[in-house]
């Protein structure tokens, strides 16, 4: 039984994205699926773009780099022509003239399109809808880019409904690495929305698919990504910004602000670092959520539930205080990779001449 890949290609014949169909109720009803699925994500955009669609069998191992290599062979090799597809603009007219509870397998899409060709008036809405997109994507100077600023430089993206969703998971990564060294200088993040009639500008933005991994995850791969200068911004109020500093009570701001998803490696660290800076663990002892507790536990018992606890700045009780710093301040540099906690760098010893 063939495996069956969607995939959509965008005006310039690249790859936009791709995913293995399941074929639970068989390859039209799933296929349709995955058709109609790429026409709601398109509609959460300014406009639906000029992409083709496709569905199409596939025999080769189930890795994403044979399977975008197998696509670009038959674009190469001339068999797209041969296979399912259809226009995204298209299929999005479909699904707004589908009922939700009507049959939504690829050959609902066919029936209707073939029926545009034959009913004058439907044929005429259907022109009217591709026009309406097409003037909409020309339109520049209505375009609205979302740029996203840290310390890194400036990272643009388009306003259809993937660009949308690639903003959006950059910022889940950034989220996710909030710690990281990779923003050791950053003091803020900042997201910026406007107009430009710059088309090297609208150009750079709708490039934002080129940064991210092309299958269903949207990775983002910062190796390909092309910063800006923030000077180019200088002039722009900014219409939402976050503070980068690496506290926990920052991450946890920012994360709500921007609406994502929270990381356990993150709590472990802003908890950590909490530790790292006070020397207090607070009220962990039954707090599920942080790996680390049994690091300390026995340690803060010690202090609070003996003499020591009840003698302030004797050199016992700093001494075992600055010894769950320490503690937290290991933890930090061997379990994780943490700005302001990288590693001493090890001094290679000269080596000495023999004397003879």
């Amino acid at each position: 039984m063939s495996t069956y890949i969607g995939f959509n290609l965008n005006s310039n014949r690249q790859v936009e994205h791709f995913q293995i169909i399941d074929k639970n109720y068989g390859i039209n009803s799933d296929g349709g699926k995955f058709f109609f699925r790429q026409a709601e994500l398109a509609l959460k955009g300014s406009y639906i773009p000029k992409e083709e669609v496709y569905c199409m069998p596939y025999e080769g191992t189930i890795q994403p780099k044979d399977i975008e290599r197998f696509i670009k062979d038959a674009i190469r090799d001339g068999a797209l022509l041969y296979t399912t597809h259809f226009p995204l603009r298209d299929i999005a007219f479909v699904h707004e003239n589908t009922s939700s509870y009507s049959n939504r397998g690829i050959d609902s899409i066919q029936k209707m399109l073939q029926k545009a060709k034959d009913d004058p008036q439907l044929k005429r809405q259907l022109n009217a809808y591709r026009t309406f997109h097409q003037e909409k994507e020309k339109d520049i100077y209505n375009r609205v880019i979302t740029a996203i600023n840290t310390n890194q430089g400036v990272l643009m993206f388009s306003d259809t409904g993937r660009g949308i969703q690639y903003a959006q998971k950059y910022l889940q990564h950034i989220g996710d690495n909030f710690f990281s060294p990779v923003y050791k200088d950053a003091e803020k993040l900042q997201m910026y929305y406007f107009s430009t009639s710059n088309i090297n500008l609208i150009k750079e933005a709708s490039k934002c698919p080129n940064m991210f991994e092309h299958g269903p995850k949207k990775i983002f791969l910062p190796g390909k990504a092309h910063f800006l200068d923030s000077a180019m911004i200088a002039n722009y109020t900014p219409a939402m910004e976050c503070s980068m500093v690496p506290s926990l009570e920052c991450y946890n701001q920012l994360v709500e602000k921007l609406n994502l998803d929270k990381s356990q490696k993150n709590y472990n660290i802003g908890i950590l670092d909490r530790i790292c800076k006070t020397g207090q663990i607070g009220n962990l002892k039954d707090d599920s959520r942080f790996n680390h507790k049994n690091s300390f536990v026995s340690l803060d018992e010690r202090i609070r539930m003996s003499y020591v606890g009840r003698q302030d700045d004797t050199l016992l009780k700093n001494a075992l205080e600055r010894t769950i710093k320490d503690t937290a301040k290991r933890i930090l540099q061997t379990d994780y990779t943490v700005r302001g906690y990288e590693p001493p760098k090890q001094e290679k010893k000269k080596s000495r001449g023999i004397t003879m």
